[in-house]
């Protein structure tokens, strides 16, 4: 009987740990378990990888005005692997290539990143912007 007893509580203890250690999202929802993907619209997954990239871009900004163009250019891809969609991504990196006299590669860039930023005046204004810059500057060459 005394070893009944003890499987059942060992059972118990181990059901409440198991609950206890399933993660929680911000919204108090439970995450897939393991073995289960986490879908690119998951709250949590959006919540994270957006601010992955607001802090990439904030370094390869940093890392642009330092001078820095090729590790700046790194961070930013860096970004892009979480998330092609965003036109800054695409700004910075123009930026970049432009320093280091690519023209053409900084148009290039500068091209994919317009279609993007149709939901973002300034940035779309920006690239825009470049692009006249980016131009010029070839037709000068």
């Amino acid at each position: 009987m005394k070893t009944g007893l003890q499987y059942a509580v060992i059972f118990t203890l181990s059901f409440f740990l198991a609950a206890a250690c399933t993660p929680v999202t911000p919204s108090g929802g439970r995450l897939p378990s393991s073995g289960q993907a986490i879908t690119p619209s998951s709250p949590i997954t959006d919540s994270v990888s957006k601010d992955a990239v607001i802090k990439l871009l904030e370094d390869a900004w940093r890392y642009n005005r330092e001078r820095q163009h090729d590790r700046s250019n790194a961070v930013a891809e860096r970004a892009m692997r979480i998330n092609h969609s965003e036109a800054e991504i695409y700004l910075v990196m123009a930026s970049n290539y432009f320093s280091l006299g690519q023209f053409s590669l900084a148009e290039q860039v500068v091209s994919k990143g317009l279609p993007l930023a149709s939901g973002n005046k300034p940035i779309k204004e920006s690239l825009n912007q470049f692009l006249i810059l980016v131009r010029a500057k070839i037709i000068q060459e």
